[in-house]
């Protein structure tokens, strides 16, 4: 496919996705760290609650607890970061989206604004946000010289929405264990799924982070690869309103005239 299936305006009407991809890296990170330690305070409380049931052990079941206070704290936390990262990777989405759809205006099968209601409208969240995404990184792969788009893999993608998934699965199951009482669910068991649902968390948060690392790159590579002359004159039309400016092109050598073919000098002579 060629680049004039792309938007003729689209180099003005591009909006580079740098400073949201540098949000989403921050509170993306921030989400990483969250996970670890709560999957931490997880692994230490099954160790401790595995040394308390050893009646030769010093370790009581109260330390067992202030370690599952630690965990559920820690998981309060993340929760209020993850809806930080949430609306910051939401955001980028939304740019990402955009510029994608100037690259390619029919090549989408949700609209921009799916990119915001995808996750919050029920069923569809489970695959509208990947389709969203799938449709925005073939959009925006990187062209040849003749304007063709070269194909690229969704491998990254995949990953990175199959770990999403699965984390909210082992969350929602964790979830569930907490609402019963220990009387009847093994406090082994549901640390146990709730330190995987967060090493998975934390999973899905890195491949996200090169998820925007990637398409974020690939979208600039493809303003980069625009005339600077025509960038230029691109920018002061959309900026000031004035016309197209036409690129101001030196004529060649054979075509300027040389010192056979200048008049002569009515003064001198020659």
């Amino acid at each position: 496919m060629s680049c004039a299936e792309a938007d003729p305006t689209w180099p003005r009407a591009y909006r580079s996705p740098v400073v949201p991809a540098i949000l989403a890296y921050v509170a993306l990170a921030f989400n990483i760290l969250l996970a670890v330690l709560a999957v931490g305070a997880d692994v230490t409380a099954l160790v401790f609650y595995s040394l308390a049931q050893d009646p030769g052990s010093d370790v009581s079941l109260g330390d067992f607890d202030t370690l599952e206070s630690l965990a559920k704290g820690l998981d309060g936390v993340a929760f209020l970061l993850l809806a930080l990262g949430a609306t910051a990777f939401i955001i980028w989405f939304y740019r990402v989206r955009r510029n994608a759809g100037l690259f390619l205006p029919l090549g989408h099968r949700r609209g921009t604004g799916w990119t915001i209601g995808a996750w919050i409208t029920p069923i569809v969240q489970f695959w509208f946000p990947q389709q969203l995404m799938a449709d925005s990184w073939d959009a925006s792969a990187p062209v040849d010289r003749d304007g063709r788009r070269r194909p690229v893999g969704h491998g990254l993608v995949s990953a990175w929405w199959t770990a999403w998934l699965v984390s909210l699965l082992l969350s929602r199951i964790a979830d569930d264990l907490a609402g019963h009482s220990f009387g009847t669910v093994d406090p082994q068991a549901l640390l146990v799924v709730d330190s995987a649902a967060g090493t998975v968390r934390a999973a899905a948060a890195v491949l996200a982070i090169l998820v925007v690392r990637r398409l974020t790159a690939m979208q600039e590579e493809r303003r980069a690869m625009v005339s600077p002359y025509a960038a230029a004159a691109d920018a002061s039309e959309f900026a000031f309103g004035i016309g197209p400016v036409e690129e101001v092109v030196p004529p060649a050598d054979d075509a300027r005239p040389t010192d056979d073919a200048r008049p002569t000098d009515p003064v001198g002579g020659h």
